[in-house]
């Protein structure tokens, strides 16, 4: 059995054998939905803030914020 991309449909996988069935029913009981991180109007932002921080602290530094011409940067990106 191959590895399971999180960008393919489980369920059209179990009748070529790529996925099980069984265990396709257990975790099928509970459905999350997220949207496309695409679609989030400001995940660039979400990210680069995410980013930084979880660097900053492995560097033991304090993160302060992105300045604002920083965050017109990232903006197109999201």
């Amino acid at each position: 059995m191959g590895a399971l991309a999180i960008n393919q449909n489980p369920k059209e996988l179990i009748p070529q054998d790529l996925f099980r069935e069984d265990l396709y029913y257990r975790i099928s009981e509970i459905t999350i939905g997220i949207s496309p991180f695409r679609d989030c109007d400001i995940g660039g932002l979400i990210l680069a803030w995410h980013l930084l921080v979880k660097y900053a602290k492995q560097q033991g530094r304090a993160f302060i914020g992105l300045t604002d011409d920083a965050s017109e940067a990232i903006g197109p990106y999201s």
